[in-house]
């Protein structure tokens, strides 16, 4: 019990600081009815043990199929600063074609931009096509995309960018770990759908590997000196 609430604490600051996962309803009532069965130290007693709880019912759901596994990120392009990705939503989920639609996407840690060119960027509120300095990010449909069929793919690009002090050009420190999509039907009813992809939750709490310093290279100066004797001989006749 010790090493699972230690875990749990574990996750609970990475929940906590993302801040728009927290607009999810955290219980059902069937969740609710498992408390009863949870040992003494999950007692919904102080904050920590309600985000506690919260990763695990979250695990509870990836386990019982309740996180759909539907999606792919394509990164097209990395560098040692970021990444090019192309994200795949499978839409077999919806019951018909949409009238609007909206992402919240998360990532394991917080990204130094996140920038995408066929949505809307609604939380942070910006009037850009990117935001700095965001764990999570909310986006909307343009104008010209907002229907969805339940026979294709939601396929969207963006750029993400890392922080300064990460070098590493094949992390996975900041990677979309998982998307929530909220859709409003044509005939004016709504539903949502959570995808999570199949990764290591261990790379969301690994450090970026800092940075290799620099080889250093030593020169060294060899003088040699060198001594001329002069001999002068005299002859006497």
């Amino acid at each position: 019990l010790i090493l699972l609430d230690s875990l749990l604490q574990e996750k609970a600051s990475i929940l906590y600081s993302h801040s728009c996962i927290l607009n999810m309803p955290l219980f059902s009532e069937d969740q609710l009815h498992l408390t009863q069965f949870l040992p003494v130290s999950f007692h919904l007693t102080s904050m920590r043990t309600v985000i506690n709880l919260a990763f695990f019912i979250f695990f509870f759901q990836e386990a019982t199929g309740q996180c759909d596994t539907g999606i792919y990120v394509n990164k097209t392009h990395t560098w040692n600063k970021g990444y090019l990705g192309k994200l795949y939503l499978d839409q077999s989920w919806l019951t018909q074609q949409t009238a609007d639609w909206m992402l919240t996407i998360q990532f394991c840690n917080e990204v130094e931009e996140f920038k995408v060119w066929s949505a809307d960027i609604v939380n942070p509120p910006t009037k850009n096509k990117y935001v700095n300095c965001v764990t999570c990010v909310e986006i909307m449909n343009m104008c010209w995309n907002p229907i969805l069929y339940p026979c294709q793919d939601l396929q969207l690009s963006f750029l993400v960018r890392f922080p300064d002090l990460c070098f590493d050009e094949f992390t996975s420190y900041y990677d979309i770990v998982s998307v929530i999509e909220s859709v409003t039907y044509t005939d004016g009813s709504s539903g949502s759908h959570t995808y999570c992809l199949p990764s290591d939750p261990q790379n969301c709490i690994k450090s970026c590997p800092a940075p290799s310093p620099a080889p250093t290279t030593t020169t060294t100066t060899t003088t040699t000196s060198t001594t001329t004797t002069s001999t002068t001989t005299t002859t006497t006749t």
